[in-house]
C-alpha cells in the first residue's frame, strides 16, 4: 500500500510509518461558506492543528482551494460583465486534467454560470448540462453555406416533427431515432433554397413531400418555432 511505497524510498524510519498507520487529524478547520465574497488577502481557510498534522493536509487543501477559487472568481467576473445574460462553462478541453475540468465546472457554477458542458460534473453536482456545436462538426462541411443550411433544416418544424416520430427520450444519437428524417442536399444546387428563412424553408419541405393541408396545420399548430 501507500506505506510500503514510502518504505521503498528509504527516506523515513519505522516510527514515522507507525504514526501514519494510526494517523487521525485532531485539529480544527475554519472556512468561509462556499460562494461567500471575500476581499484580497482575507483568509479563506484557517487550520489550527499540530504542525505535522497541518503539513500532512496542507497540499491537498491548497490544490483544492486555489484552483477552484480562481475559477469561481473568474466566472463571477464574466457573469457580472454579461449583465444578466446567461453564461455557460465549457472549459474541460483546456483544464488541467480531468479533476480540473470536473471541479472547475462546479466552481464556475458557484461563481454564477448557468450551466456546464462537462457532463460528469452536471451529474455529480446537479448542474444544468448545456452544449454548443463542436468545431469538428462544423469543419466536416466543405463550405459554410452547407453547415448553415443543415442548421436551418434541423431547426425547421418539418425536420423536428419527423424526428419526433421515433424520438422517445432526449437521446438523439442513435441512427434509428433519425431514420424518419429525410436526408437533404445542403449545397447551392439543392431543390430547397436554403437562403430563405426557416418558415419559408418549411413551406418548401411541405411541398416537396406533398403534405396535405391537415398535416401542415398540425405541424404549424403543435411545433414551436426555432430561430
Amino acid at each position: 500500500g501507500d506505506i510500503e511505497y514510502l518504505r521503498q524510498q528509504n527516506k523515513f524510519d519505522e516510527d514515522f510509518f507507525d504514526y501514519l498507520r494510526n494517523f487521525q487529524f485532531t485539529g480544527t478547520i475554519y472556512s468561509v461558506p462556499e460562494g461567500t465574497p471575500v476581499f484580497p488577502y482575507e483568509p479563506l481557510v484557517t487550520v489550527k492543528a499540530k504542525l505535522i498534522e497541518a503539513q500532512l493536509i496542507e497540499t491537498f487543501l491548497l490544490v483544492s482551494i486555489n484552483h477552484q477559487s480562481l475559477i469561481a472568481t473568474k466566472a463571477h467576473r464574466i457573469c457580472q460583465e454579461a449583465k444578466g445574460r446567461a453564461v455557460m462553462e465549457f472549459g474541460a478541453r483546456r483544464a488541467q486534467g480531468y479533476d480540473g475540468a470536473h471541479y472547475g465546472a462546479r466552481a464556475a457554477y458557484i461563481g454564477g454560470v448557468s450551466g456546464t458542458a462537462t457532463v460528469s460534473a452536471g451529474k455529480e453536482f446537479n448542474i444544468p448540462v448545456l452544449g454548443t456545436m463542436a468545431h469538428s462538426f462544423v469543419q466536416s462541411f466543405d463550405t459554410e453555406y452547407e453547415a448553415k443550411s443543415l442548421m436551418k433544416y434541423l431547426k425547421s418544424k418539418f425536420a423536428r416533427t419527423m424526428l419526433g416520430i421515433k424520438k422517445t427520450t432526449h437521446n438523439n444519437k442513435t441512427a434509428d431515432t433519425w431514420s424518419k428524417v429525410p436526408m437533404q442536399d445542403f449545397t447551392a444546387s439543392s431543390d430547397v433554397d436554403w437562403t430563405k428563412s426557416i418558415p419559408e424553408i418549411d413551406q418548401q419541405l411541405y411541398e416537396k413531400y406533398d403534405l396535405d393541408k391537415n398535416e401542415i396545420n398540425f405541424i404549424e399548430e403543435n411545433v414551436k418555432r426555432m430561430n
